[in-house]
């Protein structure tokens, strides 16, 4: 069986968090055992489906 995947090229993003925010990604990174980063892009792509329609 052969799975083909898409490649998808990612690009590297800084964000400066306030101590609410970053303690808020601490809370759902201990909740759902997935990293800061993983939780970020989740967020962001969930922004951009509800406000886009899709993403």
């Amino acid at each position: 069986m052969v799975v083909d995947r898409k490649e998808e090229k990612k690009v590297a993003v800084t964000l400066r968090l306030t101590t609410e925010e970053n303690e808020i990604l601490n809370r759902i990174k201990e909740k759902y055992n997935i990293s800061k980063s993983d939780a970020t892009g989740i967020l962001i792509k969930k922004y951009a489906k509800e406000e886009y329609g899709a993403f």
